[in-house]
């Protein structure tokens, strides 16, 4: 999961203050140069913390800052120990206040967002449909083009609303590691309820597109939409509350095990919230079941 910045707050009167103005005291404008070109380098590190042990850090600093090796113990001691703009973690990675926070308003955003993003997929799916005989025309060019994309990029280019060119949308897809693909499948359900009409939507290819990025922009819903985000996501809430209680174990985000533990429960001749309370009961903490688990009582009365 990503933990770093792509961008942070840079004020435009921070130059002004007493911290800044001592570093200018001895390395004058230039140093505050090279401190904000360290700040972005802290920025782009795992946790924004930067581990000024490792040798290969320290000669990518140097070359980039142009700096010695001692002029750069030098300039980073003046910055944690004269200015205070600089920090230092008991392990020994350095960092900044305004890095930390804005990291941690960052994260809280993104988890906000999965949250939604999960929200989404259970209430507000958008599926093109066609008709029977455009579906009986296409069926082998579809199963001949299904193996041209993987099944991941099948269902976000699905979840998106088929928009663009899909080929060049496979290829920017594929160039994604990862951690950033899985933040692209978070922003697709929010991205697409902020654009109900897709004439205004922008093509999957140009949103993904490496060279803009446009999916990790912002996305700013309307009040009419926030508050519709509101209703949702107190309805989902009210769903898994039922669920609970009618089964007596949690929503899953498919729904795929309800059918199957109905016919398992049925099987064994009991209700399935006895069921489900007796799967929750003897389940550890990685969800998997214990074989020494006693079989539930198979006579309840009917609830």
């Amino acid at each position: 999961m990503k933990n770093n910045l792509e961008f942070f707050r840079h004020h435009a009167d921070s130059y002004q203050h007493p911290k800044f103005k001592m570093l200018r005291l001895k390395y004058g404008w230039e140093g505050e140069g090279r401190f904000w070109a360290l700040n972005c380098m802290i920025a782009r590190a795992e946790n924004c913390q930067l581990d000024l042990s490792q040798k290969y850090n320290v000669a990518t600093i140097c070359t980039d800052l142009g700096l010695s090796q001692q002029s750069l113990e030098s300039f980073v001691d003046y910055l944690l120990n004269e200015c205070s703009l600089l920090k230092k973690t008991p392990d020994g990675k350095i960092y900044t206040d305004i890095l930390a926070e804005t990291l941690e308003n960052v994260s809280h955003q993104r988890a906000k967002s999965r949250r939604r993003m999960t929200k989404l997929r259970r209430t507000t799916p958008e599926q093109d449909s066609c008709s029977g005989e455009q579906d009986h025309k296409g069926k082998e060019s579809k199963v001949k083009e299904s193996k041209k994309y993987t099944d991941r990029f099948e269902k976000a280019w699905e979840a998106y609303g088929k928009r663009g060119t899909k080929m060049v949308a496979f290829k920017y897809w594929k160039k994604y590691s990862e951690e950033e693909l899985v933040a692209i499948e978070e922003k697709i359900p929010i991205y697409v309820f902020s654009t109900p009409d897709k004439q205004f939507r922008k093509h999957f290819d140009g949103w993904l597109n490496p060279a803009n990025r446009i999916w990790e922009n912002e996305i700013t819903l309307s009040p009419e939409q926030e508050k519709e985000m509101e209703m949702l996501e107190k309805e989902v809430g009210e769903a898994e509350r039922a669920h609970k209680q009618l089964y007596g174990f949690d929503f899953n985000e498919d729904g795929s095990h309800v059918e199957m533990w109905e016919k398992e429960a049925e099987g064994l001749g009991i209700d399935v919230r006895e069921y489900g309370k007796w799967r929750s009961d003897y389940s550890d903490a990685n969800g998997k079941y214990s074989e020494q688990r006693p079989l539930p009582e198979k006579e309840y009365p009917e609830v």
